[in-house]
């Protein structure tokens, strides 16, 4: 699954550099970055920063492993600084009341040190203990890799072992310290910021007294603000609530409503067709259609895609036989931003009546919860 923080990462680098929607320059105040990366080719980096809604995108021309950003802030913000190739990825805060620097080599970027504000410094620190446990991973894969490239068939099954169980123990420590550092930082504005990467349907009760803890200053903060709408949001579609109706275009521009699927269990399928989770659960979802379709089961499918020949060729290929709808709006689907969707694949079980009864459920969650409703 491309998870919600992931899905921030497809969402900075899709929309970045054609984002209007920021607080006015005359509110902000000027921020300097500086740095150095021993080993960088010459040629262009990248800094996006600013919140989820607000993200803008610099760029400045690298000669010797030098670059220079500057550029204006209302808050410290989230920054990401990375190149084409995202060899090069490096998350850190900005922040106007003090210059922010940074220091590294292209062989060891999660070593990479970055100083500047309490503020500043005080997130780096947090982010070089995530990046902490991403390391062995890392050269697990790196070791999964070797073997592949050298046609090691048995290195190949043992480090593919190794890296999904590292990779999984990984998850759960970032999880933690994530949550550590939303509870144990209230005053820090990247609190708000990792709150936003926490939040999803799972943690939505939890979520809400993790913000209630905050300092009202970073309540307040732009970044704050969009934490808050977006508890709202999924308060509205929670399991328990009914589902928004709306209505969208299928690949001919017939319309169709959810309401028209009462009287029968619909699975609001969100998907896209560069999504390699949504594609590769598919087979799975397909199967289970055949299976409950003639005992009042059905899927209704709304695509995060913007071009039509793309959805419509991804639709042929997996032999997608339910109806499928989009406005073709990529991340800016207005269904999407109804059900509050950062991440696919997402889907909604929705019963006769029009309520929400489950969400995200992919695999053998989906199998074991129809056999519920439709036993044999």
């Amino acid at each position: 699954m491309i998870n919600a923080k992931q899905a921030a990462y497809t969402l900075l680098l899709a929309g970045v550099f054609c984002s209007t929607n920021f607080t006015a320059d005359a509110q902000k105040k000027d921020f300097t970055l500086t740095g150095h990366i021993t080993g960088l080719p010459d040629g262009e980096l990248y800094l996006a920063y600013g919140t989820m809604k607000t993200m803008k995108a610099d760029t400045a021309v690298t000669k010797n492993g030098d670059f220079v950003f500057k550029g204006k802030v209302s808050e410290p913000s989230y920054a990401m600084l990375f190149n084409k190739t995202y060899t090069v990825k490096i998350d850190l805060y900005v922040d106007a009341t003090a210059p922010v620097i940074i220091e590294a080599n292209i062989d060891s970027l999660y070593d990479a040190k970055v100083q500047g504000s309490p503020v500043v410094n005080e997130y780096a620190k947090y982010n070089q203990a995530q990046n902490d446990t991403r390391k062995p991973v890392q050269v697990i894969y790196e070791q999964w890799m070797k073997a592949y490239n050298d046609k090691d068939s048995v290195s190949v099954e043992k480090y593919k072992s190794q890296f999904n169980r590292a990779r999984n123990e990984q998850s759960d420590m970032s999880r933690k310290m994530q949550l550590d550092f939303i509870q144990e930082h209230p005053n820090h504005p990247g609190a708000a910021w990792e709150l936003m990467h926490y939040l999803d349907g799972k943690t939505l009760e939890k979520s809400k007294g993790l913000f209630g803890n905050l300092s009202k200053s970073v309540q307040a903060s732009e970044q704050g603000k969009e934490v808050s709408a977006r508890i709202a949001t999924l308060s509205r579609i929670a399991v328990g609530q009914m589902a928004p109706n709306f209505q969208q275009l299928t690949t001919e521009s017939a319309p169709v409503t959810l309401a028209s699927y009462k009287g029968k269990y619909v699975l609001l399928e969100f998907w896209a067709s560069w999504c390699g989770p949504c594609r590769a659960e598919s087979p799975n979802l397909l199967k289970e259609y055949k299976h409950y379709k003639d005992k009042g089961f059905d899927v209704l499918a709304v695509s995060l895609d913007d071009k039509k020949d793309k959805w419509v060729e991804a639709i042929q290929k997996d032999g997608m036989p339910w109806t499928q709808v989009s406005d073709l709006k990529g991340w800016k689907n207005e269904v999407a931003g109804l059900y509050g969707i950062n991440a696919v694949p997402a889907n909604f079980l929705i019963d006769p009546t029009g309520k929400i009864v489950a969400r995200d459920l992919r695999g053998e969650e989906l199998g074991k919860a129809l056999a519920k409703i439709f036993p044999m």
